[in-house]
């Protein structure tokens, strides 16, 4: 029956009911017929199904957002995963079908209306079909998300997001684990390159505090995810995000960081450090060195004992690696971080990390790794600032280690052999 009615007719036939009447009477029948409502839409053309949706947001976008608002979220959640059950595909090619940049505006209507609608709705979704459902629609369209994404008002998605993403925090880290991570990357690396002002201007404008809540969550909860999903993301596109988000907000990544356990950071970065030494040294080696140097201040500005609190949990050996490859494929990088660095915030880190500090240059030292940071160190004039205790340390290290070195030309960039500068 549903497929004779084209161009929108049902809908058309509908337009003079009240909708929270109409909504009422769906709410009441996906309620209490679940089973028979998603066997009769897995019987319809998704086809005509989406001219007709089509043709209502074209033609009367109010009522349908009205009609939107008065569903019960969790019943509408329950006939979603009843048919995504079912019928897996049915979803995909209803939503490859439908006209994404109407279908954005009323959504923006939606969320002007009720921000939290997405977070009660999705929140009764199943994990795991959704997750399927995600993996699917990226596998078979990945470029619907970049058409979504640039159709969308970033002031009232990042006003959505900001009050979801708190009360979302644990339904996200459960969804985000159970998608294809190598599929996910593939999407993220396409919206940067396409999108990536979009996705600049979304990020710098979230709520900072909020996103380091669920941050810190993934980072304690979910650490492998991070990892394996930097190992498949673009590097390149990773760090030119970064720059440009830097560059609107320089201390964007600061607040989030601070705002995370100093040993959860450490875990996720000894994990990186020990197995992907590359990816770190890559990252760095790509981002813009005065926005990490105005970053690195800022988190030592806002925590004292940052630097302290991350030493005691990172690995000096796991450190040592990504050191070396950062020296051998850019080794002006570190040099232009501690020439853009305030040197009296640095040195007060020092000075106050002491305790942690020293015990941990004498395990890098044990590793016989100093050479190339003492270039570096000594050219950049810290030593000026930092107390004599720490200086007397670095002193003895190098006395005790007899190390024989040109602090004038650090890496001797003549040679062919790959070098251990740590």
């Amino acid at each position: 029956m549903f497929q004779t009615m084209t161009n929108g007719f049902p809908f058309r036939l509908l337009r003079p009911f009240d909708a929270q009447f109409f909504a009422g009477i769906v709410n009441a029948s996906i309620r209490k017929m679940t089973d028979s409502i998603s066997l009769l839409i897995a019987h319809l053309d998704m086809d005509d199904v989406a001219e007709s949706i089509n043709t209502l947001l074209h033609e009367n976008a109010e009522q349908f957002t009205r009609l939107m608002l008065g569903l019960d979220p969790k019943a509408l959640a329950n006939i979603i995963n009843e048919g995504v059950q079912k019928y897996p595909g049915l979803l995909n090619g209803l939503v490859e079908k439908l006209d994404h940049k109407a279908l954005m505006e009323s959504f923006h209507v939606l969320l002007k209306k009720n921000p939290q609608l997405i977070s009660l709705f999705v929140k009764h979704l199943d994990l795991s079909l959704f997750a399927k459902t995600v993996d699917r629609m990226i596998d078979m369209s990945p470029g619907i998300a970049l058409d979504i994404l640039a159709l969308l008002d970033r002031d009232i998605l990042v006003g959505a997001v900001s009050k979801t993403i708190s009360p979302l925090s644990d339904f996200s880290m459960d969804i985000v684990n159970r998608l294809d991570k190598d599929r996910i990357a593939a999407v993220v690396n396409l919206v940067i390159q396409k999108h990536a002002n979009t996705l600049t201007e979304i990020v710098v404008r979230m709520d900072t505090n909020k996103m380091a809540q669920t941050a810190r969550q993934f980072v304690e909860n979910k650490p492998k995810f991070i990892e394996q999903l930097l190992q498949s993301i673009d590097i390149k596109e990773i760090a030119a995000l970064i720059n440009r988000v830097l560059s609107d907000n320089p201390i964007f990544f600061a607040e989030m960081i601070t705002e995370i356990a100093p040993d959860a950071i450490a875990g996720i970065v000894n994990t990186l450090l020990e197995k992907k030494p590359a990816i770190i040294s890559q990252m760095v080696g790509a981002i813009d060195p005065k926005a990490i140097a105005a970053s690195v201040e800022h988190m030592m500005t806002a925590q004292k004992d940052f630097v302290g609190s991350i030493l005691k949990h990172i690995s000096p050996k796991a450190l040592v690696g990504v050191i070396n490859s950062l020296m051998e494929n850019n080794p002006d990088q570190l040099k232009h971080i501690l020439e853009n660095l305030n040197i009296l915030a640095v040195s007060e880190q020092i000075n106050r990390s002491e305790n942690e500090f020293i015990p941990f240059v004498n395990k890098m030292l044990d590793e016989k790794n100093l050479l190339g940071l003492l270039g570096i160190y000594h050219r950049s004039n810290l030593g000026r600032t930092v107390n004599r205790t720490n200086v007397a340390a670095a002193t003895k290290a190098i006395r005790v280690y007899k190390i024989n070195y040109d602090y004038t030309n650090p890496i001797d960039r003549d040679s062919s052999k790959s070098r251990k500068y740590f």
